[in-house]
C-alpha cells in the first residue's frame, strides 16, 4: 500500500511529523497500553500522544502548528 499526501501538501501546506517509522510506533505504543490495561479509558493517554505531536510539529516549524 503506498499513501499519497501531495493534495495534503499541495492545497493545505501540510507535511508529516513522524516518518513512517515513528507514526507506527506510536501506535503500537498506543495499542499496547490499551491492552495492558484490561481496556480502559485512554482518553488522558491519547491527549498526550496528540500533544506530543504538536510539541514535535512546532519544533519542525510547521506551519499549521504556529
Amino acid at each position: 500500500m503506498k499513501l499519497d499526501i501531495s493534495k495534503a501538501r499541495t492545497y493545505l501546506q501540510w507535511y508529516p511529523v513522524y516518518d513512517v517509522y515513528k507514526a507506527i510506533n506510536k501506535t503500537i505504543e498506543w495499542y499496547k497500553i490499551y491492552y495492558e490495561n484490561n481496556n480502559e479509558d485512554m482518553y488522558e493517554y491519547t491527549l498526550k500522544q496528540i500533544e506530543e505531536y504538536e510539541r514535535e510539529a512546532k519544533i519542525k516549524n510547521m506551519k499549521w502548528s504556529e
